[in-house]
Parts: structure tokens; sequence; C-alpha cells
């Protein structure tokens, strides 16, 4: 019995193109709304600390809000983690996207948000959202990619979309 060949070389696999993973509309459409969600999820990081000042919380206790997004941040990213295993990335992604939402109207209109305890809730919720949306957004990316190959250059694509959301949010 002879042993099979040995596979091919990995300079003779052909790499993946760029236009590889722009080819689906799913992931096309992935792109655009990873892009689209970042710049409402990160205005109110700029404006957090201007908002508590406009409301009477001057010097340290403004200022910690910043803090208290990271810790936020941190802290959710587990819990949300395990939730998206069991519903899936694109749940969980679409999930935090509406509570997004909602924290946003909430701060919008007002709610509560001259007591200072309902400030650092925000930010912690804020914060919260904000590290589970980038958690989450390389599983769900690998779980659209039909080919392994293209992985890296999907999650690279996806999180320069969400970057430039930032940046331009």
């Amino acid at each position: 019995e002879t042993p099979p060949p040995p596979p091919p070389p990995l300079a003779a696999t052909k790499a993946p193109s760029w236009g590889d993973v722009t080819q689906s509309k799913s992931l096309r459409l992935a792109y655009l709304g990873l892009m689209l969600a970042a710049f409402g999820i990160f205005l109110p990081i700029v404006f957090i600390v201007k908002f508590a000042e406009q409301h009477g919380w001057e010097g340290q206790e403004s200022s910690m809000l910043v803090s208290y997004l990271g810790i936020g941040g941190l802290a959710l990213r587990v819990p949300i983690s395990y939730l998206a295993d069991s519903v899936g990335p694109r749940v969980a992604i679409i999930g935090i996207l509406y509570a997004d939402g909602v924290l946003g109207v909430a701060a919008g209109k007002g709610f509560l948000l001259h007591l200072y305890p309902a400030l650092v809730l925000y930010s912690v919720c804020w914060g919260g959202l904000l590290g589970c949306f980038l958690t989450i957004i390389a599983p769900m990316i690998a779980a659209m990619i039909k080919i392994p190959a293209h992985m890296t250059r999907a999650t690279t694509l996806a999180f320069s979309f969400v970057g430039f959301g930032f940046m331009v949010g």
C-alpha cells in the first residue's frame, strides 16, 4: 500500500484576494452595518464628560465617567460572550445594537441623567455594550465566512469599517 501524496506546498495554493471577501452580499451589508453602528456607538464617549459638566458635575466626577465606560467594557464582555455562544453572534450583535439604541434614546431624553448614579450606570452600560460589540464582531464574521482561508482578510475588513466609523463618528 502506497502512502497518500503530500499536500501541495503553501506557495502553490491560491491566496484569497480582497475581492473574495467582498463577494457576499451579506458580508457587504455586515461591513456597512458595522460602520454605521460605530458612528452611533462612538458619539456618547466623546460627549459624556461635557454632558456631565453641563449638568453640574465638575472635575473628577465628570472625568471618572470615562473610567466607568472602560469598566463596563471589561465587566460585561464575558457574560455577553456566553450569551452570544448560545444565541449566535449575529443575534447577539442585533440585540446589542437595539440595547444601544434604547440607551441612546433614554440619554437623549435626559432620562434621570441629572442624577450622578444614573450617569454612572449609563456609562457602565454604554461601555459594556461597546465592549461586547467589539468582542462579537470576529465570531460573527467567522460564522459568515464560507472559506476559512478568507477569515483574516474578512475580519480585517470588518474592523477597518468599524475603525472608520469610530473615527468619523
